[in-house]
């Protein structure tokens, strides 16, 4: 995967919800709530997915399921 399409996940924490994941990207780079990203890790490989629920112009939080793969060190791949 191109590492270009990417940015890196900067905050994972347990919720009730399950897996809050917040990375530096947003808006600007045509992320919107409700969008379903991929979430890759450190050899490029799909882990999961997270689904979008609030962002911003340059920062976006989503949601994981409590029992994936996604974690510190993964990247979550942007939308073309």
């Amino acid at each position: 995967m191109d590492r270009e399409a990417s940015t890196p996940i900067y905050m994972v924490k347990k919720t009730p919800q399950g897996l809050s994941v917040i990375f530096h990207a947003g808006r600007l780079q045509g992320i919107r709530p409700g969008d379903r990203l991929a979430v890759l890790n450190e050899e490029g490989l799909r882990v999961g997915e997270i689904e979008i629920r609030s962002c911003s112009e340059t920062d976006a939080e989503g949601v994981a399921p409590a029992d994936s793969a996604v974690r510190m060190g993964c990247r979550v791949l942007l939308p073309r």
